[in-house]
């Protein structure tokens, strides 16, 4: 089967979206590695699931619209679309998820603070009398031990 001008055209139109989506994916990657940052390996493994969904979105693109057919104006559509979206879109899109990580964070950190400022106010006014407290408990066993050691030694 001969492809027409026309579906030729709309397989470009979704490449350039699909590379679009997926500039879209690798930013989510980018965002969830600067929200929680995490070690070298897990790095790679993401990059590794990153490409291998790549590939597939590729495949099944390329299977479903093009009937399995290769044709380089499908990668150029892929790679238009991706520098397309890293030159507009991805900016704007890391700039506003910085915005909403920093106020998340700050929010967390104010809720510990007000979760955590009357146990440590609490645990101030408990911890001198506390202390006295087993000082004395301490050494009321300390005598009672050596009491007891004192009448095993005369047996």
């Amino acid at each position: 089967m001969i492809p027409t001008i026309q579906e030729q055209t709309h397989l470009f139109l979704i490449t350039v979206l699909g590379g679009g989506i997926l500039g879209l994916l690798y930013d989510a990657f980018r965002i969830l590695r600067k929200a929680i940052p995490h070690p070298d390996i897990i790095t790679n493994l993401e990059d590794l699931l990153y490409w291998i969904l790549v590939a597939l979105s590729i495949f099944y693109i390329l299977f479903n619209k093009n009937y399995g057919e290769i044709r380089g104006f499908a990668f150029l559509g892929f790679i238009l679309g991706s520098i397309l979206y890293f030159l507009v879109c991805s900016p704007w899109m890391m700039k506003i998820s910085s915005f909403i990580i920093e106020i998340i964070s700050k929010s967390i950190v104010l809720m510990i603070r007000i979760i955590t400022t009357p146990i440590r106010i609490l645990y101030r006014l408990i911890r001198r009398p506390y202390q006295k407290i087993k000082k004395w408990i301490y050494r009321g066993i300390k005598r009672k031990w050596k009491a007891i050691q004192l009448r095993f030694k005369k047996i």
